[in-house]
């Protein structure tokens, strides 16, 4: 580079305008590239800003050497490098380069509206080239729904790698040091990698420390598309991804109450579509609402469009805790080995997960301890009925329910749980599943519920006489397991219940099936307003099994026993009493059929099933209005039962 002419007496270099503003650049994009950008929004646009340029030197053999840079805006943003040193820098046709640029003594103040200071003792870029801009292009100001100049400089650079050791951002009590940043392969609002050491913050008391973070393919077009109603205009529509992957790892939270930690956070595949609100209008909005605290109450139609632009323009891969760990002095400890969620946009989620999680429960200070945990298929539909009327001012009380959002879940699971309770002692659940495929209206039409080992200590029961039987049975322990299955069909309007069972394990199952006929669309759609309709409800079959599971046999010894009876002799007899007791229900044909399996199961307990079948389906009704003698009549005239045991 040739000598530059100076004035006599003076160390200000006589510089084009356009190398004035380089070595400034050179900076912002730095602090852009880092701090994320910190830029005022102004009504009107303000004068360019001013850059001062210390000294310069240059020995020839193509380094330049500048001291004591500055550039200020009137937003109130500054930046001053107290040494800057380009490697072969050239310029042409309004565009520079430099193999190698570096910065000492960086102080970046980012305004009333930043964070504070930004400072960076040193840093090197190497490959970086750009836009060479005026003064004008330098600004940080901007109007609401329109970038600031500088942000489509930084936009535009390129780096093929930046390394700044140390940099810490604000002082005292609100201040963050970062080391070892390395961002890798800066082009044109790309990024392909960032990546940082230790990280240290406090924040009024509370001290976050970081082991290390990553930042993996990233790209800030999509996000800048949000911020200027040019670029949101032209932008292409569909999902655009900002980053791929973002890591952090060795969290660590003190506070006064407490403290937490977080072995690792990874969150992948973060995308972004251009909002379909002016970036202009969008902002005046948030302003709005976070000026005024009843703006949304008074302007419906503006939150509408606010959630109607926010909902369908990002989605997530997934995000994911590892090794989390919370005490605090309010509240009691807690850890989960994993927490994941899958899946996730603006309406839906495709599934949360919990692992290994283990506490004490506030309620009454005991341990628990759970393996697993997930909800999946998580969506919120039918929105455009409710936003709709919330749009036209129809308080959200006042909607329809058939237009309110139809929260649904396909599945949720459990397993391994593990707690103690003062009045029931060690409690215990194997496995629990609830899986609802199809919905309609607000409610599953078809639902499964798998219950697995449930246990807990006989002597806690409530049941008094319960509780004495199993203790007969020399159950210590009572363990139940239990299955639920329903599904309504819409084109005939039926519900059948079953595979429906409940088992005690080393007593008994008992199982339940049918078939309700008439039960109406309004029932998922309203429930509260489907009561009339459900008065046409029918049965149209019943199914009713009963499996020996070592209690039975053991309750006739004990009758037997305890009335001083032969126990062979007792199944004819409570057969004898059931057929009495049946006839006067179901008639004395279904009755006998009815007694006679049950001698013969009771007789050798081993499995007891009973059949219903109608000839004409039986109104339920006089269930729940009255008139019992109807019923029995229906049950006593249509009715045919099949009944077997072995």
């Amino acid at each position: 580079m040739a000598s530059l002419p100076r004035h006599a007496g003076s160390h200000r270099p006589r510089l084009d305008l356009r190398r004035r503003i380089a070595p400034s650049l050179l900076a912002l994009v730095l602090a852009g590239t880092v701090s994320g950008g910190a830029f005022a929004q102004a009504s009107s646009p303000p004068p360019p800003p001013r850059i001062i340029i210390g000294t310069s030197s240059d020995d020839g053999s193509g380094t330049s050497v500048f001291g004591n840079v500055e550039l200020s805006s009137p937003g109130g943003a500054s930046v001053h490098i107290t040494r800057l040193t380009l490697t072969n820098f050239k310029h042409e046709n309004g565009r520079f380069q430099a193999d190698d640029a570096k910065l000492e003594g960086v102080e970046i103040r980012l305004g009333e509206a930043g964070p504070g200071t930004l400072e960076i003792p040193s840093a090197s870029l190497h490959a970086l080239s750009g836009a060479l801009p005026d003064k004008a292009a330098l600004s940080t100001s901007a109007s609401p729904g329109s970038l600031p100049p500088i942000a489509g400089l930084l936009l535009a650079a390129k780096a093929e790698r930046i390394e700044i050791p140390q940099m810490q951002i604000g002082a005292g009590d609100r201040s963050a040091t970062y080391a070892d940043i390395v961002l890798i392969n800066l082009d044109s609002g790309r990024l392909a990698s960032l990546a940082a050491g230790k990280v240290m913050a406090v924040h009024k008391g509370s001290q976050i420390s970081l082991g290390s973070l990553r930042l993996g393919g990233a790209d800030f077009n999509p996000y800048a598309d949000w911020l200027d109603n040019s670029r949101a205009a032209k932008a292409a529509p569909g999902l655009k991804t900002v980053y791929d992957s973002f890591e952090l790892n060795d969290i660590g939270l003190n506070e006064p109450d407490g403290s937490s930690r977080l072995k690792k956070v990874t969150i992948a595949g973060l995308k972004l579509a251009p909002p379909n609100l002016k970036p202009s209008e969008l902002a005046d909005t948030l302003e709005k609402m976070g000026a005024d605290n009843t703006y949304a109450d008074r302007h419906p139609a503006d939150v509408v469009r606010l959630v109607r632009t926010v909902l369908p323009a990002f989605s997530l891969d997934s995000v994911t805790l590892e090794g989390l760990d919370i005490h605090s002095t309010k509240d009691r400890p807690v850890s989960a080995a994993l927490v994941r969620i899958e899946a996730i946009s603006g309406s839906a989620i495709g599934e949360i997960r919990f692992g290994d999680i283990a506490g004490v429960s506030n309620d009454d200070n005991q341990p628990f301890t759970l393996g697993s945990l997930s909800l999946r298929g998580f969506s919120v539909g039918n929105l455009d009925k409710f936003l709709d009327a919330i749009a036209a001012g129809t308080p959200p009380k006042a909607v329809d329910i058939e237009d309110y959002p139809q929260v649904r879940a396909a599945s949720f699971a459990m397993s391994d749980f593990s707690g103690e309770s003062p009045k029931q002692g060690p409690i215990r659940v194997e496995g629990f599943t609830l899986d609802a495929p199809q919905w309609t209206g607000l409610l599953p039409s078809q639902l499964s519920l798998h219950l697995k080992g449930l246990s807990g200590k006989t002597g806690t029961l409530d049941d008094a006489d319960g509780r004495a039987t199993l203790e007969k049975f020399g159950i210590d322990t009572m363990v139940i397991n239990a299955d639920a299955n329903l599904a309504w069909a819409e084109a005939d309007k039926t519900l059948a219940f079953g595979p429906t069972s409940a088992e005690i394990e080393k007593v008994a199952k008992v199982s339940l099936n049918g078939t309700i006929g008439n039960v109406p669309k309004s029932l998922f759609l309203n429930p509260a307003s489907s009561y009339p309709e459900l008065l046409s409800a029918d049965m149209r079959g019943l199914s009713i099994g009963l499996e020996e599971r070592g209690g039975i046999r053991k309750l006739l010894d004990i009758s037997a026993k305890e009335n001083n009876a032969d126990v062979e002799q007792l199944p004819k007899a409570l057969a004898g009493l059931a057929s009495a007791r049946l006839t006067g229900l179901i008639g004395a044909v279904n009755a006998e059929k009815i007694a006679a399996a049950l001698q013969t199961f009771l007789s050798d307990p081993g499995r007891l099933q009973i059949d219903m079948t109608t000839s004409t389906p039986i109104a339920l009704a006089p269930l729940v209005i009255g008139g019992a003698d109807q019923l029995l009549d229906q049950i006593r005239n249509n009715v045919t039962v099949d009944a077997k045991a072995d």
